[in-house]
Protein backbone atom coordinates (compact mmCIF):
# COMPACT_ATOMS: atom_id res chain seq x y z
CA UNK A 1 0.00 0.00 0.00
CA UNK A 2 1.43 3.33 -1.02
CA UNK A 3 1.33 5.65 1.93
CA UNK A 4 2.10 9.35 1.89
CA UNK A 5 3.38 10.46 5.28
CA UNK A 6 1.66 13.68 6.26
CA UNK A 7 4.93 15.49 6.95
CA UNK A 8 4.47 18.75 8.77
CA UNK A 9 7.51 20.17 7.01
CA UNK A 10 5.62 20.41 3.73
CA UNK A 11 2.66 22.26 5.18
CA UNK A 12 1.94 25.77 4.10
CA UNK A 13 0.90 27.25 7.41
CA UNK A 14 -0.66 30.18 5.59
CA UNK A 15 -3.31 27.80 4.32
CA UNK A 16 -4.41 27.03 7.86
CA UNK A 17 -3.63 30.34 9.53
CA UNK A 18 -7.29 30.94 10.27
CA UNK A 19 -7.36 27.74 12.28
CA UNK A 20 -4.48 29.00 14.40
CA UNK A 21 -6.31 32.27 15.10
CA UNK A 22 -9.56 30.58 16.14
CA UNK A 23 -8.07 27.83 18.29
CA UNK A 24 -9.83 28.55 21.56
CA UNK A 25 -11.66 25.28 22.13
CA UNK A 26 -11.73 24.01 25.69
CA UNK A 27 -14.21 21.19 25.10
CA UNK A 28 -13.46 17.84 26.66
CA UNK A 29 -14.84 14.38 25.90
CA UNK A 30 -18.16 13.74 27.60
CA UNK A 31 -18.47 11.12 30.34
CA UNK A 32 -19.76 8.63 27.77
CA UNK A 33 -16.88 9.43 25.42
CA UNK A 34 -14.36 8.98 28.22
CA UNK A 35 -15.77 5.53 28.95
CA UNK A 36 -15.76 4.79 25.23
CA UNK A 37 -12.07 5.66 25.00
CA UNK A 38 -11.32 3.56 28.07
CA UNK A 39 -12.81 0.51 26.34
CA UNK A 40 -10.79 1.16 23.19
CA UNK A 41 -7.60 1.36 25.23
CA UNK A 42 -8.10 -1.91 27.10
CA UNK A 43 -6.21 -4.15 24.67
CA UNK A 44 -4.48 -1.53 22.52
CA UNK A 45 -0.73 -1.55 21.98
CA UNK A 46 1.18 1.58 22.99
CA UNK A 47 1.19 2.88 19.40
CA UNK A 48 -2.52 2.14 18.95
CA UNK A 49 -3.31 3.80 22.26
CA UNK A 50 -1.66 6.99 21.04
CA UNK A 51 -3.95 7.00 17.99
CA UNK A 52 -7.10 6.31 20.00
CA UNK A 53 -6.25 9.12 22.43
CA UNK A 54 -5.64 11.48 19.52
CA UNK A 55 -9.04 10.68 18.02
CA UNK A 56 -10.68 11.77 21.27
CA UNK A 57 -8.90 15.12 21.45
CA UNK A 58 -10.93 18.27 20.64
CA UNK A 59 -9.78 20.26 17.63
CA UNK A 60 -10.64 23.64 16.14
CA UNK A 61 -9.88 24.64 12.56
CA UNK A 62 -11.22 26.49 9.55
CA UNK A 63 -10.03 24.94 6.30
CA UNK A 64 -10.99 26.82 3.13
CA UNK A 65 -10.01 25.00 -0.06
CA UNK A 66 -7.03 23.60 1.84
CA UNK A 67 -5.21 20.66 0.23
CA UNK A 68 -6.06 17.48 2.10
CA UNK A 69 -2.39 16.70 2.77
CA UNK A 70 -1.92 20.11 4.42
CA UNK A 71 -5.08 19.82 6.49
CA UNK A 72 -4.10 16.34 7.65
CA UNK A 73 -0.57 17.43 8.54
CA UNK A 74 -1.90 20.38 10.54
CA UNK A 75 -4.20 18.10 12.54
CA UNK A 76 -1.44 15.53 13.02
CA UNK A 77 0.72 18.18 14.66
CA UNK A 78 -2.10 19.43 16.85
CA UNK A 79 -2.89 16.00 18.32
CA UNK A 80 0.69 14.67 18.18
CA UNK A 81 -0.17 11.59 16.15
CA UNK A 82 1.24 9.90 13.07
CA UNK A 83 -1.22 10.35 10.21
CA UNK A 84 -0.67 8.92 6.74
CA UNK A 85 -2.61 9.15 3.50
CA UNK A 86 -3.19 6.00 1.47
CA UNK A 87 -2.22 7.35 -1.94
CA UNK A 88 -2.99 4.09 -3.73
CA UNK A 89 -6.54 3.91 -2.38
CA UNK A 90 -7.20 7.56 -3.25
CA UNK A 91 -5.79 7.07 -6.73
CA UNK A 92 -8.13 4.12 -7.27
CA UNK A 93 -11.11 6.50 -6.91
CA UNK A 94 -9.58 9.33 -8.90
CA UNK A 95 -8.34 11.47 -5.99
CA UNK A 96 -4.92 12.60 -4.83
CA UNK A 97 -3.59 14.09 -1.57
CA UNK A 98 -3.97 17.64 -2.90
CA UNK A 99 -7.75 17.42 -3.18
CA UNK A 100 -9.13 20.61 -1.53
CA UNK A 101 -11.22 20.44 1.64
CA UNK A 102 -13.49 23.13 3.01
CA UNK A 103 -14.73 22.53 6.53
CA UNK A 104 -14.58 24.14 9.94
CA UNK A 105 -14.82 22.74 13.46
CA UNK A 106 -14.87 24.33 16.88
CA UNK A 107 -13.99 21.96 19.69
CA UNK A 108 -15.08 18.78 17.93
CA UNK A 109 -13.33 15.55 18.83
CA UNK A 110 -10.89 14.64 16.08
CA UNK A 111 -12.84 11.49 15.18
CA UNK A 112 -15.96 13.55 14.50
CA UNK A 113 -14.11 16.34 12.74
CA UNK A 114 -12.33 13.88 10.44
CA UNK A 115 -15.58 12.11 9.67
CA UNK A 116 -17.17 15.39 8.57
CA UNK A 117 -14.13 16.44 6.54
CA UNK A 118 -13.54 13.11 4.81
CA UNK A 119 -17.11 12.06 4.05
CA UNK A 120 -17.47 14.98 1.63
CA UNK A 121 -14.98 13.18 -0.62
CA UNK A 122 -16.26 9.67 0.20
CA UNK A 123 -13.17 9.01 2.30
CA UNK A 124 -12.73 7.63 5.80
CA UNK A 125 -10.01 6.83 8.35
CA UNK A 126 -8.79 3.70 10.07
CA UNK A 127 -6.27 2.66 12.70
CA UNK A 128 -3.54 0.54 11.14
CA UNK A 129 -0.05 -0.41 12.34
CA UNK A 130 -0.12 2.23 15.05
CA UNK A 131 -1.00 5.02 12.60
CA UNK A 132 -4.12 6.91 11.65
CA UNK A 133 -4.65 6.22 7.96
CA UNK A 134 -6.75 8.37 5.60
CA UNK A 135 -8.20 6.05 2.97
CA UNK A 136 -11.35 4.96 1.15
CA UNK A 137 -14.20 2.93 2.70
CA UNK A 138 -13.39 0.12 0.27
CA UNK A 139 -9.77 -0.05 1.43
CA UNK A 140 -10.67 0.32 5.11
CA UNK A 141 -13.41 -2.33 5.22
CA UNK A 142 -11.20 -5.45 5.21
CA UNK A 143 -8.71 -3.91 7.65
CA UNK A 144 -9.98 -5.56 10.80
CA UNK A 145 -8.69 -4.78 14.27
CA UNK A 146 -8.84 -7.52 16.89
CA UNK A 147 -9.86 -5.99 20.21
CA UNK A 148 -10.62 -7.48 23.62
CA UNK A 149 -13.27 -5.75 25.75
CA UNK A 150 -13.59 -6.59 29.44
CA UNK A 151 -17.35 -6.75 30.05
CA UNK A 152 -17.25 -8.30 33.51
CA UNK A 153 -19.15 -5.34 34.94
CA UNK A 154 -21.88 -5.79 32.33
CA UNK A 155 -22.15 -9.56 32.59
CA UNK A 156 -23.87 -9.68 35.95
CA UNK A 157 -27.59 -9.45 36.57
CA UNK A 158 -28.46 -7.27 33.58
CA UNK A 159 -32.14 -6.84 32.62
CA UNK A 160 -30.97 -5.25 29.35
CA UNK A 161 -28.98 -8.29 28.31
CA UNK A 162 -31.36 -10.92 29.65
CA UNK A 163 -33.70 -10.40 26.69
CA UNK A 164 -30.91 -11.10 24.19
CA UNK A 165 -30.18 -14.76 23.72
CA UNK A 166 -29.45 -17.55 26.13
CA UNK A 167 -26.80 -20.19 26.57
CA UNK A 168 -23.21 -19.65 25.65
CA UNK A 169 -22.07 -18.28 22.33
CA UNK A 170 -19.59 -19.83 19.92
CA UNK A 171 -19.93 -17.11 17.30
CA UNK A 172 -16.72 -16.04 15.65
CA UNK A 173 -14.74 -19.27 16.17
CA UNK A 174 -11.98 -18.29 13.78
CA UNK A 175 -11.05 -14.69 14.52
CA UNK A 176 -7.73 -14.15 12.76
CA UNK A 177 -4.87 -12.90 14.88
CA UNK A 178 -6.71 -13.63 18.11
CA UNK A 179 -3.90 -15.57 19.72
CA UNK A 180 -1.69 -12.53 19.19
CA UNK A 181 -4.03 -10.11 20.98
CA UNK A 182 -1.94 -8.14 23.50
CA UNK A 183 -1.55 -10.10 26.73
CA UNK A 184 -4.23 -12.57 25.72
CA UNK A 185 -2.51 -15.92 25.14
CA UNK A 186 -4.60 -18.82 23.89
CA UNK A 187 -3.73 -20.83 26.97
CA UNK A 188 -5.61 -18.31 29.09
CA UNK A 189 -8.90 -18.76 27.28
CA UNK A 190 -11.05 -21.14 29.27
CA UNK A 191 -14.22 -21.10 27.30
CA UNK A 192 -14.40 -19.03 24.14
CA UNK A 193 -14.53 -19.94 20.50
CA UNK A 194 -12.26 -16.93 20.10
CA UNK A 195 -9.22 -19.18 19.89
CA UNK A 196 -10.89 -21.93 17.95
CA UNK A 197 -11.81 -23.95 21.04
CA UNK A 198 -15.24 -25.24 22.01
CA UNK A 199 -16.57 -23.64 25.23
CA UNK A 200 -16.68 -26.05 28.14
CA UNK A 201 -20.10 -26.89 29.67
CA UNK A 202 -18.93 -25.45 32.99
CA UNK A 203 -18.13 -22.06 31.44
CA UNK A 204 -21.21 -22.17 29.25
CA UNK A 205 -23.42 -22.64 32.28
CA UNK A 206 -21.95 -19.58 34.01
CA UNK A 207 -24.50 -16.72 34.29
CA UNK A 208 -21.84 -14.14 33.46
CA UNK A 209 -20.86 -16.06 30.34
CA UNK A 210 -24.53 -16.35 29.42
CA UNK A 211 -25.01 -12.59 29.84
CA UNK A 212 -21.95 -11.88 27.70
CA UNK A 213 -23.44 -14.09 25.01
CA UNK A 214 -26.55 -11.96 25.21
CA UNK A 215 -24.33 -8.93 24.78
CA UNK A 216 -23.07 -10.37 21.50
CA UNK A 217 -26.65 -10.75 20.31
CA UNK A 218 -27.24 -7.11 21.21
CA UNK A 219 -24.12 -6.07 19.26
CA UNK A 220 -25.15 -8.05 16.20
CA UNK A 221 -28.65 -6.53 16.30
CA UNK A 222 -27.76 -2.87 16.89
CA UNK A 223 -24.20 -2.10 15.73
CA UNK A 224 -23.96 -2.20 11.92
CA UNK A 225 -25.88 -5.53 11.71
CA UNK A 226 -24.88 -6.33 8.13
CA UNK A 227 -21.16 -6.02 8.94
CA UNK A 228 -21.10 -9.21 11.04
CA UNK A 229 -20.43 -12.70 9.72
CA UNK A 230 -23.87 -13.74 10.97
CA UNK A 231 -25.26 -11.58 8.16
CA UNK A 232 -22.59 -12.26 5.57
CA UNK A 233 -20.22 -9.50 6.68
CA UNK A 234 -16.55 -9.71 7.63
CA UNK A 235 -16.81 -8.89 11.34
CA UNK A 236 -16.87 -11.53 14.07
CA UNK A 237 -16.98 -11.76 17.84
CA UNK A 238 -16.85 -14.33 20.60
CA UNK A 239 -17.00 -14.64 24.37
CA UNK A 240 -13.82 -15.54 26.25
CA UNK A 241 -12.89 -15.87 29.90
CA UNK A 242 -9.39 -14.42 30.30
CA UNK A 243 -7.60 -14.35 33.64
CA UNK A 244 -10.94 -14.73 35.37
CA UNK A 245 -12.51 -11.78 33.52
CA UNK A 246 -15.49 -12.11 31.20
CA UNK A 247 -14.55 -10.61 27.84
CA UNK A 248 -15.84 -10.26 24.32
CA UNK A 249 -13.30 -10.41 21.53
CA UNK A 250 -14.21 -8.43 18.44
CA UNK A 251 -12.63 -8.47 14.98
CA UNK A 252 -14.04 -5.48 13.09
CA UNK A 253 -13.01 -2.40 11.15
CA UNK A 254 -12.17 0.84 12.96
CA UNK A 255 -15.57 2.47 12.46
CA UNK A 256 -17.44 -0.46 13.96
CA UNK A 257 -14.99 -0.86 16.85
CA UNK A 258 -15.66 2.76 17.80
CA UNK A 259 -19.39 2.06 17.78
CA UNK A 260 -18.97 -1.14 19.81
CA UNK A 261 -17.04 0.80 22.46
CA UNK A 262 -19.76 3.48 22.51
CA UNK A 263 -22.47 0.87 23.08
CA UNK A 264 -20.49 -0.69 25.93
CA UNK A 265 -19.94 2.75 27.46
CA UNK A 266 -23.65 3.53 27.33
CA UNK A 267 -24.60 0.15 28.81
CA UNK A 268 -22.12 0.69 31.64
CA UNK A 269 -23.59 4.12 32.35
CA UNK A 270 -27.13 2.72 32.42
CA UNK A 271 -26.05 -0.14 34.69
CA UNK A 272 -24.42 2.27 37.15
CA UNK A 273 -27.48 4.50 37.25
CA UNK A 274 -29.65 1.46 37.91
CA UNK A 275 -27.40 0.36 40.75
CA UNK A 276 -27.69 3.80 42.37
CA UNK A 277 -31.49 3.81 42.33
Amino acid sequence: MGLLVAAISVVSFAAVASAEKTETATAKPSAIEQRQLAYLLQSASSSEAKVWKALFQPVTFDFQETPLEEAVAYLAEKVDCDVVIDETALSDVGLDPSVPVTVRANGLLLKSALKTMLERHDLTFCVEDGCLVITTPEAAAPNRLVMVFDVTSLAGDSPILSSYGGGYSTRGPSIPGMAAAPGMGAEENQGGGAFGAVPSPEIGACPAYDAASGLLDLLFATVEPTSWDTMGGMGSSAVAVIRGRTCIVVAQNTEVQIKVAELLARLETVAEKGADE
